[in-house]
């Protein structure tokens, strides 16, 4: 009977919430379960949650993986200390357990590294065959504007041009299990791209337009209204 109404109040919350992510203009909602009782009840909540949603029009992708005890291990040691990444990387590799790096612009958190060792990661787990991506490094969206700046510095310390940019784009897709929709430009893929005036990661660069789904968003806001404002004054 608890997990019955435990599903019900969860399903609804979801539902509630997902026409307010339409509205923001967002093409995709992430929904992650776990558990770990070893019943993989997360299994068949994950599929409960995908068949409710389906049946209300929602367009639903899903991916259910049974993490082995040795896995776990390799994701902890991930996950505890980012930077430790580098010294488990085989055991990451033959795990299939990808490394999130939330963020490069900051200081390492052991005393024994190198002031580079975060820069440097990316190239080095891109070189050991790990799976990885760059996040921001921030807890809410503030920090998301600074994401190009982040793939840069990996740039700057040994990863390729194409790399850095996948860091950021593809790499993220198919970590999320989203690369059959988003992460690069192909056929058949969703159109959410943007259009530039020179190298993405640069911080000189500007965004001209921005199409999410195929549709061109306005880039206008208050900023840029109270700029063209006060530009009129000069």
């Amino acid at each position: 009977p608890g997990f019955k109404s435990f599903l019900k109040s969860y399903t609804e919350q979801i539902r509630t919430l997902l026409p307010l992510y339409i509205r923001e203009g967002k093409s995709y909602l992430t929904i992650a379960i776990g558990c770990t009782g070893g019943r993989h009840r997360s299994v068949y909540i994950a599929r409960q949650i995908a068949e409710t949603l389906s049946a209300g029009g929602f367009s639903v992708s899903g991916q259910a993986t049974v993490v082995t005890e040795d896995q776990a291990v390799a994701y902890n040691l991930g996950r505890q200390a980012v930077e430790g990444a580098k010294r488990v990387a085989d055991t990451l590799r033959s795990a299939e357990v990808p490394v999130i790096i939330n963020g490069l612009l900051r200081l390492p958190l052991r005393r024994d590294d190198p002031p580079d060792a975060l820069f440097s990661l990316p190239a080095k787990l891109a070189a050991a065959g790990v799976r990885y991506c760059i996040a921001d490094g921030g807890r809410d969206s503030t920090n998301t504007r600074n994401l190009p700046f982040e793939a840069a510095h990996a740039r700057a310390f040994g990863l390729s041009d194409d790399e850095a940019l996948k860091a950021v784009t593809l790499y993220p897709a198919q970590i999320l299990g989203v690369a059959d929709k988003l992460g690069s430009l192909e056929v058949g893929k969703l159109a959410t791209l943007f259009v530039a005036d020179g190298d993405p990661l640069e911080p000189s660069t500007r965004i001209e337009r921005v199409f999410m789904q195929g549709r061109e968003v306005e880039l206008s806001d208050r900023q840029t209204a109270l700029r063209d404002k006060y530009l009129k004054r000069q």
